[in-house]
């Protein structure tokens, strides 16, 4: 199966050509049977349209290269599409709630000191105190807010929404928003004028349009606001590999907490998707289970 970088025109033969259309000689006809038994049986002129349909499958170019190659032999295939990779947030209603993943993700950090230190160096580079930083809720907004006394970590966690309170005053036509206010806290209203480094993160999953939006640029992963404060850019997939990583290599304490270690995992996967489309994904797994049913009538 394969996913399209972008939508697929297909239409009849016209001089030009351009990324996304595939030109087709003559014209489809409307009765679907009828499109269906010409291809397959290659009468006439419908075989030439054929062959124009294979140039389009086998162009890379339409394609994402992401998509996976599903392998029936595989022990485990069956138990892959067993549940429609249903996780404990799908089942509450939570899998696009923001304050749902944010509070999870800083219930990790806070519990495990380690992987905190682990990950505020590997995303910040900065190097906190682990013993004396504390992890704040919603502090003056601010989704997951990091901070011992020398430095201060900013985490701003979007799913669906986009930045947010952008005002422009009439006077200067200075243009400010939340992010700009986040950082304003971290470093002036909260340090009590004690000198400190701040750092701010945008957490977004790789289907947010602000990572389509900076996709030519998203080496860097910079978002700058209008004030010129930098945010780096971390998408599902970073913190999903990080953590995946850290479990991998660190064994839970109870098994309720290697139960809770793969929900999350489970739960964050969708995120780290270029697109998001649940009804593709329901579509799919249910094509990989009719595959399975005539695979072993056969």
């Amino acid at each position: 199966m394969k996913l399209a970088k972008e939508k697929i025109y297909i239409t009849k033969e016209k001089d030009g050509e351009y990324e996304n259309i595939c030109y087709i000689p003559y014209t489809f006809t409307r009765n679907t049977q009828y499109l269906y038994d010409g291809l397959l049986l290659g009468k006439n002129k419908d075989k030439v349209k054929l062959e124009k349909l294979i140039k389009v499958i086998e162009n890379d170019k339409f394609w994402d290269d992401n998509i996976k190659k599903i392998n029936l032999e595989a022990e485990d295939f069956e138990s892959f599409v067993k549940n429609e990779n249903l996780s404990f947030m799908k089942i509450i209603g939570k899998q696009n709630d923001e304050l749902a993943f944010s509070n999870w993700i800083s219930y990790w950090l806070d519990e495990d000191r380690e992987l905190l230190a682990k990950f505020c160096q590997n995303f910040t580079n900065t190097e906190i105190d682990k013993e004396n930083t504390r992890i704040f809720r919603e502090y003056e907004n601010i989704d997951i807010y990091i901070k011992d006394d020398k430095n201060a970590i900013v985490i701003e966690n979007k799913i669906k929404s986009g930045i947010n309170s952008i005002k422009q005053d009439e006077e200067t036509n200075e243009i400010t928003s939340q992010l700009d206010k986040y950082y304003g806290v971290a470093k002036e209203k909260d340090n009590e004028g004690k000198e400190r480094e701040v750092k701010c993160i945008l957490l977004l999953p790789n289907h947010h349009n602000i990572v389509k939006e900076y996709a030519t640029e998203i080496s860097e992963k910079i978002y700058k606001t209008s004030k010129d404060i930098e945010y780096k850019i971390l998408t599902y997939a970073d913190i999903y590999g990080f953590f995946k990583e850290y479990f991998e290599n660190n064994k839970p304490k109870t098994d309720f907490e290697e139960a809770m270690r793969k929900e999350f995992l489970k739960a964050l996967e969708p995120h780290t998707k270029p697109y998001q489309n649940e009804l593709y994904e329901t579509a799919m797994y249910r094509l990989v289970k009719k595959i399975i049913s005539l695979n072993k009538q056969h």
